[in-house]
């Protein structure tokens, strides 16, 4: 590997973070003799990393890249310095180039053999023969620089992929966390929760690799999102893994488009849950990626929607899609063609009916407060009638009582009133 990482700015000091074993094997000698800032005539800050060479054919120079950026990821100029620390030449891009293109500039600016480097007085008989030394070293300087703008932008490509990955490990790490604060002191056949049963079945069927689709539907409050999490927690299955929970979807409907063709294709050998998936499922691009996800055929083909915006991506135009998929929706109706590809399950309930379960599962709403709290809550919405309650809404009256103990009644008619 020839970066270690990527080149970071230390207080004016550039790394050199090239793997100079590696710059050795192709030149006799890579050694970075300086790096930093100056100022160019134009009395602009730029940073800079000079490498000094010996090739095995013992041409010695130096070549100086300058940024305007201290990543360097788009080079303002180069330089290219002779044996004597003399200014050769000094190659500029109309407007800083990414390090990939810059290489090409070179190239066009300084053709090999041209003569276009000034040439010093010559010794007796040694002008044509200083000539052509000057011209090698051109041709060399340039497939150095050639060789250092490929492993900068590889060591810039390493750098952002390690960044992603540490990100995704962590986030993995933190839901896994997360489910295990949720369900502590929870078994997987809980007494509590049969009253959720035939839901709970639905959602392992799918979890487990039974069915290949659950739409869970139906206004907040339900713990739709809860009950699919605790059924992946109890099934043993591991975030980013066995399966990736996307939550939520883009304001702009083409982005949201997007995301599922690029969710559908990084994780298609998976389980995909999709949460809080409401607006997109509006969009008729959407539903038929989903559709083409859900199928019943024994081969589900997935294609690129027609709308564009994948060119960036570098994304497959279309691929074969094996996982499984649940959506969870607070939309109170769904598509015809959607649920005709997969089950669908609305959770419906009533106040009544959310009062009794939340009196079942008491113990395990908002597991951090004293059950004593949780009772006096639960004491008082109980006795309102015509109100508006859910699993959200006596959570939300939970942290009211904690927070203010004096009037949280006087807030907690506020929560029930609400739609």
């Amino acid at each position: 590997m020839i970066f270690s990482r990527t080149i970071v700015l230390e207080s004016h000091k550039l790394e050199n973070n090239l793997d100079m074993a590696e710059l050795q094997r192709i030149f006799k000698v890579a050694k970075e003799v300086d790096s930093g800032t100056k100022t160019n005539e134009e009395n602009e800050k730029l940073y800079f990393i000079r490498i000094f060479f010996i090739s095995h054919s013992d041409e010695m120079f130096t070549v100086e890249f300058r940024s305007k950026t201290s990543d360097m990821k788009f080079i303002h100029s180069s330089v290219i310095y002779n044996m004597k620390n003399n200014k050769d030449i000094t190659i500029y891009a109309d407007g800083d180039k990414e390090m990939s293109k810059f290489v090409d500039l070179v190239k066009e600016r300084v053709p090999v053999g041209t003569g276009l480097l000034p040439v010093g007085e010559a010794d007796e008989g040694g002008g044509v023969v200083d000539k052509v030394h000057r011209a090698q070293m051109i041709s060399l300087a340039i497939g150095v620089i050639t060789s250092l703008i490929l492993l900068v932008s590889y060591g810039l490509w390493l750098g952002r992929k390690y960044k992603i990955d540490r990100d995704e490990r962590e986030s993995y790490e933190a839901e896994k966390k997360l489910n295990a604060f949720l369900f502590k002191g929870q078994t997987k056949e809980e007494p509590a929760f049969k009253v959720y049963s035939d839901i709970t079945q639905h959602i392992d069927n799918v979890v487990n690799g039974g069915k290949r689709s659950l739409i869970l539907y139906g206004k907040p409050g339900a713990s739709k999102t809860y009950l699919v999490r605790r059924s992946l927690h109890f099934s043993k299955l591991n975030p980013g893994k066995d399966y990736a929970m996307i939550s939520g979807s883009a304001g702009d409907p083409r982005k949201s488009v997007n995301l599922i063709y690029e969710t559908l294709w990084t994780y298609k050998d998976q389980l995909i849950v999709f949460d809080d998936f409401d607006s997109v499922l509006d969009n008729d691009e959407a539903i038929n990626l989903l559709k083409a996800a859900m199928d019943s055929y024994p081969v589900r083909i997935v294609s690129m929607p027609t709308s564009g915006g994948f060119e960036e991506q570098k994304l497959p135009k279309r691929f074969v899609f094996s996982g499984n998929i649940i959506i969870i929706t607070n939309k109170t109706e769904i598509a015809p063609a959607l649920l005709s590809r997969a089950t669908g399950v609305k959770i419906d309930f009533t106040s009544d009916e959310f009062k009794d379960h939340i009196k079942q599962l008491l113990k395990f709403i908002n597991p951090q407060t004293d059950m004593a709290i949780k009772e006096e809550v639960f004491e008082y919405v109980a006795k309102q009638k015509n109100v508006n309650i859910d699993f959200r809404r006596f959570g939300a009256i939970i942290d009211v009582r904690v927070a203010n103990p004096e009037k949280w009644k006087d807030l907690a008619r506020g929560i029930l009133a609400s739609k």
